[in-house]
């Protein structure tokens, strides 16, 4: 289940966030491949990088877990499976719950639970408030699992400790296991339960697990926009940057329904409040990329077009270490539009902004965003970008 940026993560995964463009069309310098796993060689250029940052931990287990999401994005689970073990902390008990969720989906029951007990040990290992965030994910997977008496018990024991923070994400949890056995209305009733509350972390969860409802094939029609309905609302109480991310996807699964009105109405409604926000923002970026998007998706390239030629001048007012990822999304999103030429133009920035980064560190972070990105889109980097992706990698030395 997705939750909300500000329960899980922070101005750097705002780049890397946004929906899979899918497969990408063939251009000069990224290889498109329409396989169904196409992106996998992206995204070992990218979990190789986050790897190589040994000198903090933190940012290297942070990095790996976020390249590990990405290939479950992709339905690489054993790749995912593979590289797990490699995590140092907490977060391998979070990536080993977030498949044991994907496991559950799929019905394979016995892989699940496997991963839960890999998920639960490492949670031994752990001490304050990371064993809640394992425990977080490990309560989803049980309720991916339709375990509601246990996932019940772990999210309630986290909503009692910290209220603000697992509150809202304790509702969702209830919701989805609930879902799991077919029970739309407890569903409903679960989220219900913190209708109303306006602080961020609880809207953002709330607003989630409607979200999670309305893509659940299981349902009706009918239950599922009723969910969307009800997320749509949800969404008045979150920051400026959710709001938009939280209505993009409304829209989209608006369209999915055949609710062409509705879709636009919600798209139109993200990119006021995305326009809306200063133009020194760097979070403004990616917003407005993904907006364009959403307008590709529902035909209106032209429009797509012009907000992504809009934004692209704010680039030049994000720090130095933003710049990249920043290059790299709209690479993404051009793409998205179907565009290769300016699709290659911003990634061959991206790089070369990675590149001239004084520090490895700051390198090795925005080279894993270039390259997440990249695999997202399923596009293999040519041998040209490949030989510079490898020698930025090779080069990875001090000052860090």
């Amino acid at each position: 289940m997705k939750f909300s940026k500000s329960c899980c993560t922070g101005l750097a995964l705002i780049f890397g966030m946004g929906l899979a463009a899918g497969a990408a069309s063939s251009s000069s310098g990224y290889a498109g491949n329409p396989s169904p796993v196409a992106g996998l060689a992206s995204l070992d250029l990218a979990f190789r990088f986050a790897s190589a940052i040994r000198s903090d931990p933190k940012d290297q287990a942070k990095a790996q877990e976020a390249v590990l999401r990405d290939y479950l994005l992709l339905g690489a689970d054993e790749e995912a499976a593979t590289r797990a073990q490699q995590i140092q902390g907490w977060r391998r008990g979070v990536i080993y719950a977030q498949m044991a969720e994907r496991k559950a989906q799929q019905g394979d029951e016995a892989a699940a639970r496997d991963l839960i007990e890999r998920a639960q040990s490492v949670r031994a290992e752990s001490a304050g408030w990371e064993v809640t965030r394992v425990d977080a994910e490990i309560a989803t997977a049980l309720a991916a699992l339709g375990d509601l008496d246990s996932s019940r018990h772990l999210a309630q024991d986290l909503a009692a400790a910290d209220p603000r923070q697992y509150a809202g994400r304790s509702a969702a949890t209830l919701a989805q296991g609930e879902a799991a056995l077919g029970n739309f209305d407890k569903s409903m009733e679960a989220l219900g339960q913190v209708n109303g509350e306006t602080d961020v972390e609880i809207a953002g969860a709330r607003t989630s697990g409607y979200l999670e409802l309305a893509r659940a094939k299981r349902f009706s029609k009918a239950q599922r926009l009723q969910a969307l309905e009800a997320a749509e609302s949800s969404t008045a109480n979150l920051p400026s940057w959710e709001q938009v991310d939280a209505l993009s996807e409304a829209s989209q699964l608006y369209r999915e329904a055949g609710q062409d009105n509705r879709s636009i109405s919600a798209l139109k409604k993200a990119e006021e409040i995305a326009r809306s926000l200063p133009g020194s923002a760097t979070g403004k970026i990616p917003l407005m990329a993904g907006v364009a998007q959403g307008w590709a998706r529902l035909g209106d390239k032209t429009r797509a077009r012009s907000l992504l030629r809009q934004v692209e001048p704010a680039i030049a007012n994000a720090l130095d270490i933003d710049r990249p990822a920043a290059y790299a999304r709209l690479a993404s999103a051009w793409r998205a539009v179907g565009d290769s030429k300016q699709s290659d133009r911003l990634m061959t920035l991206a790089i070369a902004t990675a590149e001239s980064l004084a520090n490895a560190r700051p390198r090795a972070l925005s080279a894993v965003d270039i390259c997440r990105s990249l695999g997202r889109d399923g596009v293999e980097p040519d041998s040209s970008t490949r030989g510079r992706l490898e020698s930025l990698l090779a080069n990875l030395k001090d000052p860090w």
